[in-house]
C-alpha cells in the first residue's frame, strides 16, 4: 500500500485555507461591528456589509485554485465598501491576502501586471469616493499593494528554490544508482572474463586427458595392469578437473548478469600478491603480508577472487585512505580461505567525500558472492578501515590446511 503524499499535501493546504478564511471572517465581522461611528465611515454596518465581508473571506478558501477570480471578487467587494461608505478596515486584510496569493502561486510577470492594475484601481476608488483623501493615504495604499505582492513573490521564489534542490538531489541519486549499476556491470564482465580463462584451462586439460584415455583404450583390447592404472588415473583427473570447473561455473554464473569478450594473458592469482604490495609501497605506505597456514591448491575461481578482492581493497587504500600502514592477512582454515585488508587511514566516513568511494565495495561483494562467500567492510574502532572476505572451498577435505605458520617479515613473526 502506497501513500499519496501529493493528495495529502493538497488536502492539508485546502484545510489550511478554509481555516484562514474562517479566522478572517471572524476578524472582519468583529471589525465591522465595531466600526459604527468610525472615522471616515458615512454608513454603519448592516446586512449587506456582513454579506460582502462573508463573500470576501469565503472566496479565500479557494484562493490557491483560483487566485485571479478570488482577487477580482475581493476588489469588487472593496468597491462596494467604498461606494456604500462603510469603514475601510474590515476588507483590508482579505484583499492583501488575495494579492499575496496571486504572487505566491503565479509568475513574476503576472504579479507585476496585476500589481499595477490593482494599484491604479485602488487609487481611483480612494480618490473617487473620498475627495478629501491626502496624498500620504494614497501612497500608503500603494505601498500595501506592493508589499503584499513582494511577500508573495519571495515565498514563491523560496518554494521554487526548494523544489529545484529536491529535484537536483533526486537526479543525483538516480545518477549515483546508474553509476553503481554501470560499475557493477563492468565488474561482472571482468568476472566473466576470468571465468572464461578458468574454464578454458579446465576444458583444455579435460580434452588432453580424454585423448590419452582414448589412446590407451585403442591400443589393446585386453589392458594390462599398468595400462589400467594409467587409465584409472587419467579418468580420475578428468573427473576432478571437470568437477572443479563446473563448480566454478555454477557459483559464478549465479550472480552474473552480463557478458563480454574473453581476456588474454595469464590468469591473476595470489601468486602475484607481491605486485600489489609494490603498488602500495610506491605510495610511501608500509604493507605487511601475514599468511597463516600453508597455501593449498586453490580452485582457480577462488584464487582469482581472492586476488581481485585484495587488489580492489588496496586500490581503495591508495586512492582514499591516506594510510601509513596496511596489513594484508590470508588465513587458510578448515574448508575456507579468510582474506582481510586493514589500514590505519581515515575510514569510510571521510572516504565518502571522495568521488567514486563506495563502488569498489560493491564490486568486491559481487566477487565474494561469485564463489559462494561473503564480504564485510567497516570502520575499525581504533581508526582505519578493514575489509574481510570469507571464501568457502567447494570440498574442504581436498584443501585441508597445514599448521598455522606466520610468514617471515609479517607482523606475527616480528
Amino acid at each position: 500500500m502506497t501513500t499519496d503524499w501529493t493528495g495529502l499535501l493538497r488536502t492539508a493546504f485546502r484545510l489550511r485555507d478554509i481555516a484562514v478564511a474562517a479566522v478572517l471572517l471572524a476578524y472582519a465581522a468583529t471589525a465591522l461591528a465595531l466600526s459604527d461611528g468610525a472615522a471616515g465611515a458615512t454608513r454603519g454596518p448592516d446586512v449587506l456589509a456582513l454579506v460582502v465581508v462573508g463573500l470576501m473571506t469565503g472566496a479565500l478558501a479557494v484562493r490557491r485554485r483560483f487566485p485571479l477570480p478570488v482577487l477580482v471578487v475581493n476588489l469588487a467587494c472593496v468597491a462596494v465598501f467604498q461606494l456604500r461608505g462603510y469603514a475601510d478596515e474590515p476588507p483590508v486584510v482579505a484583499i492583501l491576502i488575495a494579492l499575496y496569493t496571486v504572487a505566491a502561486v503565479g509568475e513574476r510577470r503576472r504579479s507585476v501586471k496585476v500589481g499595477a492594475v490593482v494599484a491604479v484601481l485602488v487609487q481611483v476608488m480612494l480618490v473617487g469616493t473620498e475627495p478629501q483623501m491626502h496624498f500620504s493615504d494614497v501612497l500608503d495604499a500603494a505601498m500595501m499593494v506592493v508589499l503584499a505582492l513582494a511577500l508573495g513573490e519571495a515565498v514563491r521564489y523560496q518554494q521554487a528554490y526548494r523544489a529545484e534542490v529536491a529535484e537536483r538531489h533526486a537526479r543525483e541519486e538516480v545518477h549515483r544508482a546508474e553509476e553503481a549499476e554501470r560499475l557493477l556491470g563492468e565488474e561482472r564482465i571482468r568476472i566473466a572474463r576470468d571465468l572464461h580463462d578458468v574454464l578454458a584451462h579446465s576444458i583444455a586439460a579435460i580434452n588432453v586427458q580424454a585423448s590419452v584415455a582414448a589412446h590407451l583404450l585403442g591400443q589393446d583390447a585386453e589392458l594390462d595392469a599398468r595400462t589400467r592404472t594409467l587409465l584409472r588415473s587419467t579418468m580420475d583427473t578428468i573427473t576432478e578437473i571437470s568437477r572443479s570447473g563446473v563448480a566454478d561455473l555454477r557459483a559464478t554464473l549465479a550472480v552474473l548478469r552480463g557478458h563480454g569478450p574473453a581476456s588474454h594473458g595469464p590468469l591473476p592469482g595470489l601468486a602475484r600478491l607481491g605486485e600489489l604490495a609494490d603498488m602500495v609501497t610506491a605510495t610511501g605506505a608500509r604493507i605487511d603480508v601475514d599468511i597463516v597456514g600453508s597455501a593449498p591448491p586453490l580452485p582457480a575461481g577462488h584464487d582469482v577472487t581472492a586476488f581481485r578482492i585484495i587488489q580492489e581493497a588496496l586500490t581503495n587504500v591508495v586512492k582514499h585512505a591516506r594510510a601509513r600502514r596496511v596489513l594484508v592477512r590470508i588465513e587458510y582454515g578448515h574448508g575456507q580461505v579468510d582474506v582481510s585488508v586493514r589500514d590505519d587511514g581515515v575510514g569510510r566516513v571521510r572516504r565518502r567525500a571522495d568521488a567514486g568511494a563506495g563502488f569498489g565495495l560493491l564490486g568486491m561483494t559481487e566477487r565474494a558472492h561469485s564463489v559462494g562467500g561473503r564480504l564485510t567492510a567497516a570502520d575499525r574502532p581504533d581508526g582505519g578501515f578493514e575489509v574481510v572476505a570469507v571464501l568457502p572451498l567447494p570440498d574442504h577435505e581436498r584443501y585441508r590446511p597445514a599448521a598455522a605458520m606466520p610468514q617471515v617479515g609479517s607482523p606475527a613473526a616480528e
